[in-house]
């Protein structure tokens, strides 16, 4: 399958994670792109399991209670599905081929796009945007061409179509049975980032995104990146950080507004927090300035350089620390006016500066980083 082969689409620059003892370099394509501890490039990762071959991938995996690696793929064909997979919790050698174990297939009669997914105690969750696959664009070649770089369109506008009167499914997947759930949101809306997901004492699941009333990935675009920091483009204003809590037994499903504003590129306290009730989201605000939103009083904290945009803010909790924002905030800051970028660190309680890393040149702006003790 050309999905499986070499191909001129290897241009992972969406994220970097840790997978199996390996750090890789992250798309939309299932290509994961592995790189040495010396950031130098090995080469694609290598599959010696049989999974059927697929086009679309997340950036935006998982690392479960066991240390598992855990991601989705979206499926094409006569019978479309979504497929949850985990690679092994052991570290595997530099170059070292790795096996996919499928965990969960998910059936689908029009795919969605779906950036990232959530994952909470009990349950996988893909919330399935009403951004459709369209089989007609597909089968005409038209989607090929587009990965492939021959057509104008964007790789989702040629493959998608945006129908906001389907609504919203919310699929749920138990991750000991396989029962799949869906509980249906009368409003079409759209989100790149899940945030958390928090299972309550009555079987609820409060699914935290950062969520717009439509999709923006039309403004992605070279020219209009160029001429400001994405989250002052137009195209992103509007956006909210959203709760749905999703009652199964009732199937219903409550929205409540977190923080109303830009709060992009959103992360927590991840290898403590993820699938469990938390308090405080780092991400980019309207400026791209740092933020830290606290879910509890509502109150923001900001940091940011004169003339500068922030990178993703990542939060790395103090070793022997126990409250949620004991720790640090990371974030690559890039500055126009010299060329030249800097690593800075802020406390992650109080959002001030701690130090400052300069560069004597310029680190081009990215999405999604990790850190990572290798």
């Amino acid at each position: 399958a050309a999905w499986s082969g070499p191909s001129p689409y290897e241009n992972n620059n969406v994220s970097v994670k840790v997978m199996s003892g390996k750090l890789v370099a992250l798309s939309e394509t299932p290509k994961v792109l592995e790189v040495d501890p010396a950031l130098g490039p090995v080469g694609p990762v290598v599959w010696s399991d049989k999974l059927r071959a697929s086009p679309l991938s997340t950036a935006h995996p998982h690392t479960m209670e066991d240390g598992r690696f855990l991601n989705y793929e979206t499926v094409l064909g006569k019978d479309c599905f979504y497929r949850l997979y985990t690679t092994p919790a052991e570290a595997a050698g530099v170059g070292a081929p790795l096996e996919r174990t499928e965990v969960a297939r998910i059936p689908s009669v029009r795919p969605a796009y779906m950036h990232s997914f959530g994952l909470s105690t009990s349950y996988y969750i893909l919330v399935e945007f009403p951004w459709l696959f369209q089989l007609s664009k597909f089968v005409s070649g038209q989607a090929s061409k587009t990965i492939f770089g021959s057509a104008p369109e964007t790789v989702i506008d040629g493959m998608y179509s945006w129908e906001p009167g389907q609504g919203t499914w919310f699929t749920l997947c138990h991750r000991e049975t396989g029962a799949l759930r869906r509980v249906r949101l009368a409003e079409g809306i759209f989100a790149y980032h899940h945030v958390n997901a928090v299972e309550d004492e009555q079987g609820r699941v409060s699914i935290d995104m950062m969520c717009y009333p439509d999709p923006r990935y039309n403004a992605l675009t070279l020219e209009k990146v160029r001429s400001t920091f994405f989250t002052q483009l137009p195209e992103f204003q509007g956006g909210q950080l959203r709760r749905y809590i999703v009652d199964l037994e009732k199937e219903t499903i409550e929205t409540k507004v977190l923080f109303d504003g830009v709060c992009e590129l959103p992360t927590i306290d991840y290898t403590r927090r993820n699938t469990k009730p938390y308090q405080f989201v780092y991400g980019l605000g309207y400026d791209g300035q740092a933020l830290r939103v606290d879910l509890h009083s509502g109150e923001t904290k900001e940091w940011k350089q004169p003339g500068c945009w922030c990178g993703e803010p990542i939060f790395v909790p103090r070793p022997e620390g126990e409250e949620e924002d004991d720790g640090v905030v990371l974030t690559v800051v890039s500055d126009p006016s010299t060329g030249r970028s800097s690593l800075a660190v802020l406390n992650a309680a109080t959002m001030e500066q701690v130090a400052l890393a300069e560069t004597p040149h310029h680190i081009p702006m990215g999405l999604h980083g990790t850190f990572a003790r290798l």
